[in-house]
């Protein structure tokens, strides 16, 4: 049975995605391989289901080289591993969006069952309008505009109602959309090849999210391409550490929203749970270590000024 349902699979993935190999996870009880294909005006898309051990794909001069894939991580989690690059690569997550390259060779592996959405993009247009940004594996930024639009617009091609819409003049139009995206989406992840200060990098990616109540170590870590360890030493030598910065900001943005005259009907767990605090008792807690008095005091015009970050802290920002 498992074989049965992996030829199917690996015949659909050759014809719809190009030289793929399957192994699938032998410790579970069945195999799940679903893909279909979804063609929006020339723009071709492939929904995918799996709980595969690995899919690999192996570099080739046929017709599959000709495409990249943009892949948005729909449900599920996935490693991918640049095969070409060894310790290369990346975790997917839901929500997460990546660029693969099928000029490489990489392996896929799904950590239990994944739902995905692929979008083959042109090799060729996308070296003409970002050359130089081709053969490596990327992931996509999500803490910037256009990242945040890139996901959101690959979602809306992925739903039913897209297709209804489609015509023959949209193909083209929505891959060059996706690719002019995908620069700035792009030049940010490569920041941390450059020369700006990873500490100062991690300080924008924290102020960007500090409304996610999932913001950690562990997500920071995996948006810098970096290890935790690698992290915690980053904000170590500066005296501080990642928690917490994390909290600092968090409770500096609390601070400044209490105060502020246009949102004054916002109530205290309201401005708690925007700026990521899931526990309005333990954002008060706190805040009080923090200000020395409780919200409502400090709303009700009690204390000075929010305090200043620490100098080493303070010159990053």
């Amino acid at each position: 049975m498992i074989h049965e349902s992996l030829d199917r699979w690996n015949a659909a993935v050759h014809s719809i995605c190009g030289r793929f190999a399957t192994a699938p996870a032998r410790e579970l009880p069945a195999f799940v391989g679903q893909i279909a294909k979804t063609a929006l005006g020339g723009l071709n898309l492939a929904h995918i289901r799996t709980n595969a051990q690995s899919i690999c794909h192996t570099r080739s001069v046929s017709t599959d080289a000709a495409f990249c894939f943009l892949v948005l991580q729909q449900s599920g989690v996935m490693d991918v591993d640049d095969l070409d690059r060894p310790g290369g690569g990346f975790r997917l997550q839901p929500g997460d969006v990546a660029l693969l390259d099928s000029a490489r060779n990489f392996r896929m592996r799904p950590n239990g069952l994944i739902g995905q959405i692929s979008v083959h993009l042109s090799r060729d247009a996308i070296d003409r309008a970002l050359p130089g940004r081709l053969g490596r594996l990327s992931m996509v930024s999500q803490h910037c505009l256009s990242g945040r639009l890139l996901r959101s617009l690959v979602q809306q091609l992925g739903t039913g109602d897209a297709l209804q819409w489609a015509d023959d003049g949209d193909g083209g139009a929505l891959e060059l959309a996706l690719i002019h995206l995908l620069e700035p989406a792009l030049a940010e992840r490569s920041a941390a090849g450059s020369a700006v200060p990873m500490r100062l990098l991690a300080n924008r990616l924290i102020e960007r999210s500090l409304g996610d109540p999932h913001l950690s170590p562990e997500s920071l870590a995996r948006q810098l391409s970096i290890s935790e360890r690698q992290l915690y030493r980053i904000f170590s030598a500066d005296g501080d550490s990642v928690f917490r910065y994390i909290m600092r900001k968090r409770l500096e943005r609390s601070a400044t929203d209490l105060r502020a005259p246009g949102i004054g009907g916002s109530t205290i767990t309201d401005v708690a749970f925007r700026w990521g605090f899931v526990d309005s008792a333990h954002f008060s807690r706190a805040f009080r270590r923090q200000y020395g008095m409780s919200p409502s005091e400090y709303r009700n015009g009690g204390g000075a000024a929010v305090p200043a970050a620490p100098p080493a802290a303070r010159a990053l920002q």
